[in-house]
């Protein structure tokens, strides 16, 4: 074997090597430690060199071989072109259509007018309901969004609608002027907003009450249909060589003076896509899950993304802002 040959071969074995030890934490700190951290580039690329050097060993042969042909050697030239360009292409056409096809019943129709009650619907996935503090009943909170509206005097009366489990859980908040308010979150927890609570102490309570049946002038869903932390199943016409990531939906409807039923004014879809990029690479994660090592470099897009407050403001001219304080 020449000297070539070897140098060659002792090259490959190396990619492969580090490759293999950097999809293990043991691994790849002992080569970090041994190259006092200078050999943390060379690891995460490893993958991804040992991917384009095959690709180009067709080529490396087409040139060494006798007699060389020019044209061998540009079909060889065009493998690596192709694992850079084709992977990706393929994804992101696919993601891009998926994408619009979901957005393609999107519509809105704004000016409906201010709702004096209204439904807001959703689930856990940071839609209409937060984390953070769990105000009023704990079955269904009422959100930031929810105090604002109250408190700003923009409705009369909001039904918070927890729609994950298979009953959903109504509470109704409204204010009422008192002596004193009853307790509106836990007290060990974190407290909200200064001006809630300022108002809260003047007497303007916040009252909750399980009541789902009264009819709401408008009803706001923003729910999520899939996500992938949650849902194993992944949609079924996910298009190749991409991941779907999450799907929000948000659905505005409103009730006609005098109606018993309701009328679709928004509709909109958000798709969170994970595509391959171009040209094609092999990233490197850390996840708090304990899983360290190459992954398939994603592109995440986030399509047609709604923005909850921007389309309450375009539908019924709310004004959405921080509590007014004290005056």
């Amino acid at each position: 074997m020449s000297v070539g040959r070897k140098l060659l071969l002792s090259y490959f074995i190396v990619l492969a090597l580090l490759s293999t030890l950097a999809q293990g934490f043991l691994g790849g700190a002992i080569i970090v430690v041994l190259t006092l951290g200078y050999g943390t580039p060379l690891l995460i690329a490893a993958p991804t060199l040992l991917l384009y050097s095959v690709a180009l060993l067709p080529a490396w042969l087409a040139v060494i071989h006798r007699p060389r042909r020019a044209l061998t050697i540009l079909v060889a030239l065009l493998l690596p072109l192709a694992v850079a360009i084709v992977p990706g292409a393929i994804s992101q056409t696919g993601g891009n259509r998926y994408a619009n096809q979901m957005g393609s019943h999107d519509f809105a129709r704004p000016g409906q007018g201010k709702p004096r009650s209204i439904e807001f619907i959703g689930d856990d996935d940071w839609g209409v309901f937060e984390h953070s503090f769990r105000v009023g009943d704990q079955r269904a909170p009422c959100s930031a969004l929810c105090r604002m509206l109250l408190f700003n005097r923009e409705v009369d009366r909001i039904r918070m609608t927890y729609a994950r489990r298979a009953a959903p859980q109504s509470v109704t908040y409204y204010l009422e002027h008192r002596d004193s308010c009853p307790p509106a979150y836990p007290a060990h927890t974190s407290s909200p907003e200064k001006a809630f609570r300022d108002r809260l102490d003047a007497g303007d309570c916040l009252i909750a009450e399980a009541e789902s049946t009264s009819p709401m002038e408008a009803a706001v869903s923003f729910t999520t249909p899939y996500n992938r932390y949650r849902d194993y199943m992944p949609p079924a016409d996910t298009p190749p060589l991409t991941r779907i990531d999450s799907i929000k939906r948000l659905v505005i409807e409103r009730r006609e003076e005098g109606s018993k039923k309701t009328v679709l004014v928004v509709q909109r879809n958000e798709t969170t896509i994970a595509m391959l990029t171009v040209p094609f690479y092999f990233g490197f994660e850390e996840s708090m899950a304990g899983h360290t090592g190459h992954v398939i470099a994603p592109l995440v897009k986030v399509t047609h993304p709604i923005d909850l407050v921007k389309a309450l403001r375009d539908t019924f001219d709310f004004k959405i802002a921080q509590i007014e304080p004290l005056k």
